[in-house]
This record gives structure tokens, sequence and C-alpha cells, in this order.
């Protein structure tokens, strides 16, 4: 198997422990992987600067992002990010089963198709909103406001950090104390979840929609423009149709929530379009495999740019 020497800096959950990054994890089975302070593969993301510097002049640079970050082509030779862009074979556009559990779908398969639930799903709790960042993005301060006024309809439940309600010690705190699986098994128990992004811009669509998804809970979604272009749009709540307007969000809601066959017929709808692929796993080997393979540096003088 072949030996590669592979960096990884400017995340925030992977700079101590990289072998955790399910895309190295996924690239594991067909290459022996060293982490290296001097790397022929330098992946970063967006949480620092480290791979400024001079020592990875010499490696190929891969941008990888969560973030609502579009990749800086000055910096990195190539990139995996949300933008719906086209850069030659120098940029992936990354699936959703990364969102949903790091390495695809194959937890949760009944998210591909329509969804047999039957009426027992009426008798759950009204709605959840889960979030520690309060402040960061259009999306944190208008989904507090949203979140206040729905409550005035019906209580929300909110365990996180961001107007807190429910006072059990284990429930409150920063997100990572939460872990994927219990967040999803909590919110099975609600009708609705309110799945509003940091922030808006095409193409950037994230865990906030897919988990609620996976729960076979309605996410009331706010965030991307162009979430329909690969959404079920007949499957969510898309409060982006409302301009901002936080009554007429509610209103959507309590509309769906006071009708027993219109919400049970939205439940039941498959979450992603009939156009949508599910091959991320096989996407990202083949674009990583391709870089490590038949790679090149394009960025030959990084320090004659200004940063």
């Amino acid at each position: 198997m072949k030996r590669i020497k592979v960096g990884i800096v400017d995340f925030n959950e992977f700079n101590t422990n990289p072998k955790a990054f399910y895309i190295l994890r996924l690239l594991s089975d067909y290459y022996e992987i060293d982490i290296a302070d001097i790397p022929d593969i330098l992946i970063y993301s967006c949480f620092g600067t480290e791979h400024r510097d001079k020592k990875y002049d010499g490696c190929i640079k891969v941008f990888y992002t969560n973030e609502n970050v579009c990749p800086d082509f000055n910096e990195c030779d190539y990139a995996i990010g949300f933008d719906r862009l086209t850069f030659g074979g120098r940029y992936m556009r990354r699936g959703y089963g990364a969102a949903a559990n790091r390495i695809g779908f194959d937890e949760w398969p009944e998210i591909k198709a329509a969804r047999n639930v039957d009426e027992s799903a009426l008798d759950r709790k009204f709605c959840n909103f889960i979030y520690y960042n309060d402040s960061m993005g259009e999306g944190a301060l208008l989904r507090k406001r949203f979140c206040r006024e729905l409550s005035k309809y019906k209580k929300v439940d909110c365990p996180g950090r961001v107007l807190n309600n429910m006072h059990s010690p284990e429930l409150i705190g920063r997100h990572e104390k939460w872990d994927m699986h219990s967040k999803i098994e909590f919110i099975r128990d609600y009708k609705f979840t309110v799945a509003f992004e940091n922030s808006a811009s095409d193409g950037y669509i994230t865990e906030k929609i897919i988990h609620p998804f996976i729960a076979c809970s309605i996410p009331v979604y706010w965030g991307a423009e162009d979430v329909g272009t690969d959404f079920n749009g007949k499957a969510f709540i898309n409060c982006n149709v409302c301009e901002g307007d936080i009554v007429k969000m509610v209103e959507m809601v309590a509309a769906l929530d006071s009708d027993d066959s219109l919400y049970m017929s939205m439940l039941r709808e498959k979450p992603f379009n009939d156009a949508y692929s599910f091959t991320e796993k096989e996407d990202i080997v083949s674009f990583m495999r391709n870089i490590i393979e038949n790679g090149k540096r394009y960025n030959k003088n990084p320090h004659n740019r200004p940063y």
C-alpha cells in the first residue's frame, strides 16, 4: 500500500486528532497515511493561518470547509466546499453525507426515500431549537427572534446554550457536548425542528436541515435560497419565502401544526429531489486520489501575494 505524508492544520476539531478526519479515514483504505510536519499534501480549513507558513510552500494545498467560506484559489491548489462553482478539476462541492455522519448516509438509508410514517408522529412534542451560536451571522440573530415569536404560539424546547429553557445539566453548554446521534435521537420526539443556518448564501446548506430529516422531524428552514436545488420543497417549511417576516414564518408553522392531514403529507415526502446523487464517499475518494496520484501545485510563488 502506498505511503503518503499528510498535514492537517487550521481546523477546530482535527488539529490534535487528525486521523479522525473522515477524509483520511476514507483514504486509509488505499494508502498508509503518515501525519507529517512537512507533508506532501496539506489539508487546511478556515480557523487559522498556519497553512501560510513557508514550510508548506512545497506541498500541494487542499482547502476544506464546513463553514460559509468560499475557497481562495490564490492560496489553495484544490478545494472542497459548499459553493456551487466549477474550477476545472480543482474543486469539489461537498455532499450532505458529511453533515450527517462524516462518511455518508449509510446509517440512515431511509433518508433517501419517501417516509412510511404512521400517525403516531402527530402525538410528539411541538418544536425544538438547539443552538450554541447566538450572535455570529444574520441567521443566528434571526432565529432567536423567530423562536421567541413562535413560543408565543406554543412552547419551543431549547436545550442548548441559546434561549435555554430546559435545565438539565447534560443539555446545557457548548455544542460539542451533543454528539450527533444523541441530538438526532432528541429531536425524534418533536414534530418540528428550527433549522436556520448561521448565514444565507447559495450552496451553504448544512446539518441544520439534515439532522431533522434523519429524525423524521419537519425542518423549519432558513438559509440558502437555492435549497430547493437538492431538497424536495414539499418536505420542509421554507422560511426564505417570507423575506424576513417573522410573523409570516410563525403562521406557516402554525398552519401546518393545526392541520394533521397537511402535516402528515409533508412528513411522508422524501427529503431529496430525484436528481440528487448519494455518491459522496466515492466522489471524495476519487477527487482526493486524483490529487494524490496526479495533483500539482498551481501557486508556485505564494509569498508574492499580499496576505
